[in-house]
């Protein structure tokens, strides 16, 4: 560690330092180095190095409460030494730090956390490579190779960034990273503060700490305690918790046959300025075998930095571009859509509405149990109501053929897909189907598809769950004659809102047998409804 701090230095002092291979680390100049350490000793008034600080997750609502129930994780990581709260991090006007995550990009793209950028200190293939050294237990050789491969990485994004904050003070104009601000009558350049975190808060993080400190970054530097594995133990115990004991509200999920125009009633809902959690724009999947070839086509924003829009694949005659996420990534995007949501619902009046979801959201998304117990709950004590959109074939056919248009174009994929419904049903109709498909006889293939395989598993798999929300009294139907924009927006929202306002709710502060673990803490930082910036997941 002290090699690599060492070698750190050195990287602060020069930042064109750049020649290094995975094989042969970089040789330190003795000279460089002897100057590097005498001259770190001394700063100048204006920039003076102060130590990065450490932030802690073990403050969070539901962080550290025993277990539950046996899918709950360990709590997030903590640590001795006097911390900073995220929360308190988060909360503080004009000072919430920009989120680094120093990962490899690999492991950037599995899952982050949401808003951060990825600065990696070491790439794919050098962590890999550094990795195979410390399994084979060659930990000194694994230590000095991670350790020149960081230095050489974090110096070229150190003269990055000193090349551009040198030229934005040549041109005087505002920076992404940082701004201006009047104060006592004087122009003041404002720096970011940077949280920095990597897998389990080790060196990695520290490392980029250490040289931002040694540098004398002025803005603050904090480094997370526990890194993305705490981050995901938190995340996990709150995705839980949330739906059981903080959402007291009433659920309305909307249900029908595939082709109702669910999807576009949450659009037209959300733009009334009602709550609405759209579980496919999260999962980007539509749900449906055929779902991801339509969101493949969709332009969806996740992040500042649009992550998640950058894993397109290229189309050929074989293989279509299909855009999905992983499981984690899916859980991350959840976990800050019911943030945002909880922070909405202030009042028990307001309902959050649902559209009605198997428990697989296409092949890779799978909802946590307490939000799909809640959702299919038929506990009038829940408060969870079905509303059933009635509209005819005829209707939905057409509604079908309008969106999925562009699904048409991608004939492999399409067959693809038809050949996988073998499972399902006679080989003898997946024939007629791909016959009316390369027909161009669209109408009849939709018409098939959903009167002999959409339709019937769609009832069978909620045929229960509507028969006991019937006898709940938590059941309600509305017919819709067409499927588009305007007849929903000006005939069916009026009576929905109608009908969702004038039923008396019942809902209840727990789904669960089990009592809210978190209640008995004092500093219970779920009601804080003071928390607005969705962009730095502040007040989880």
């Amino acid at each position: 560690m002290a090699l690599l701090f060492t070698c750190i230095r050195l990287c602060s002092y020069k930042l064109s330092h750049y020649g290094y291979r995975i094989m042969n680390p970089p040789r330190i100049n003795h000279a460089l180095l002897q100057l590097c350490l005498s001259s770190s000793t001394t700063t100048s008034s204006k920039f003076q190095k102060k130590p990065f600080q450490l932030v802690s997750l073990i403050h969070e609502s539901y962080a550290t409460e025993e277990a539950w129930n046996s899918t709950i994780p360990p709590a997030p990581e903590s640590n001795p030494s006097a911390c900073c709260s995220w929360s308190e991090l988060f909360t503080r006007p004009n000072l919430q730090p920009i989120i680094v995550d120093v990962r490899s990009p690999k492991e950037f793209a599995e899952d982050h956390i949401h808003g951060a950028i990825n600065v990696p200190v070491l790439n794919d293939e050098e962590r890999e490579f550094v990795g195979g050294l410390y399994s084979q237990g060659d930990l000194v050789r694994a230590r000095l190779h991670g350790a020149s491969l960081v230095c050489a990485n974090i110096s070229r994004c150190l003269k990055q960034l000193a090349d551009e904050y040198e030229s934005h003070l040549n041109t005087s104009s505002n920076s992404i990273h940082h701004h201006h601000q009047i104060i006592n009558g004087r122009r003041r350049t404002i720096f970011p503060n940077f949280l920095i975190y990597c897998w389990r808060g080790g060196q990695r993080s520290a490392s980029l700490a250490t040289i931002l400190s040694e540098t004398g970054w002025p803005g603050n530097i904090y480094v997370l305690v526990g890194g993305y594995r705490s981050w995901r133990r938190l995340l996990l115990r709150q995705l839980d918790a949330w739906p059981r004991w903080s959402m007291p509200n009433p659920f309305w999920i909307i249900s029908g046959l595939t082709g109702s125009g669910k999807s576009l009633i949450l659009q037209e809902l959300n733009e009334c300025g009602e709550i609405v959690l759209d579980l496919e724009a999260i999962a980007m999947h539509k749900g449906s075998m055929f779902g991801s070839l339509e969101v493949a086509s969709l332009q969806v924003t996740d992040d500042s930095n649009n992550d998640d829009n950058n894993n397109n694949s290229n189309n050929n005659n074989n293989n279509a571009s299909i855009h999905s996420i992983t499981q984690k990534r899916f859980q991350s995007r959840l976990h800050q859509a019911l943030m945002i949501t909880k922070h909405k619902l202030t009042s028990p009046k307001n309902i959050l509405w649902i559209e009605c979801e198997s428990r697989h959201i296409g092949p890779l998304c799978n909802l946590p149990d307490s939000l799909w117990t809640r959702m299919r709950s038929t506990d009038p004590q829940v408060g969870t109501h079905r509303v059933w959109i009635d509209v005819s074939e005829e209707a939905r056919i057409a509604w079908i053929l309008e969106n999925y248009a562009s699904v048409i174009q991608n004939i492999p994929q399409v067959l693809h897909i038809l050949k996988m419904l073998e499972k399902y049903q006679p080989k003898k109709l997946i024939n007629q189907w791909i016959k009316m498909f390369n027909c161009g006889d669209y109408t009849g293939l939709v018409s098939g598809l959903i009167r002999h395989h959409y339709d019937p598993l769609y009832r069978k798999n909620l045929h229960q769950t509507i028969q006991n929300a019937k006898s709940s009294g938590l059941f309600h139907s509305l017919h819709l004659d067409s499927v588009d924009k305007s007849t929903i927006q000006k005939k069916l929202i009026p009576q929905l809102l109608d009908l969702a306002y004038s039923t008396p709710t019942t809902a209840t502060t727990t789904t669960a047998s089990a009592a809210d673990p978190h209640s008995h803490r004092h500093h219970h930082r779920d009601d804080d409804n003071s928390v607005n910036d969705c962009r730095s997941i502040a007040g989880i």
